[in-house]
């Protein structure tokens, strides 16, 4: 049906989300770390590596611009697919389908309520957990790739400011 295929397609693109955001970390974090094992050892640092700061910081912040558009990519066609279903939920006309209807009530920290049996009382009310409520993972998303882009403003800083120093001392 259409409405299963909404829901699958939504399920689909968060998934592509998460999956997309877990490799582009783990790539952020392998760059940092040859960063980090070109420029120290363990007497001090290896300041003839420090020009490599500019390139690796460059390409560093690129991969953040490209990361922070894909992510905001993938949570907008996320919500549209779930957007799609709510609606297709709503025409359908089953009292018994809003699942998706019930989720976004649940993700904006309202109680839900489950009928789980044909008897009136058999209703169970479910409220999102108290240190979850608030927390938005697409924002949170976001500020994990900022803070890279962040550390590779400082790093690109500090490889100009080492040219700065050599090619001032050796005028």
């Amino acid at each position: 049906t259409a409405y299963q295929l909404a829901v699958e397609l939504k399920i689909y693109e968060g998934n592509l989300v998460w999956s997309r955001f877990g490799v582009m970390l783990t790539i952020q974090t392998l760059v940092l770390g040859i960063i980090g094992v070109l420029l120290k050892n363990e007497l001090g640092f290896y300041f003839e590596f420090m020009w490599l700061l500019l390139p690796i910081s460059v390409v560093g912040l690129a991969f953040c611009y490209l990361w922070y558009r894909a992510t905001a990519r993938g949570f907008a066609t996320n919500t549209y697919w779930m957007l799609c279903a709510r609606e297709l939920e709503y025409f359908i006309g089953v009292k018994n389908i809003k699942s998706l209807k019930r989720g976004d009530e649940f993700r904006q920290d309202r109680i839900v309520s489950f009928k789980i049996g044909p008897d009136d009382d058999d209703i169970r009310y479910y409220e999102r957990p108290t240190d979850a409520r608030g927390f938005n993972t697409e924002k949170c998303a976001k500020y994990i790739i900022n803070i890279f882009g962040i550390i590779y403003e400082i790093l690109l800083f500090v490889g100009l400011y080492y040219i700065y120093i050599n090619w001032s001392l050796a005028i």
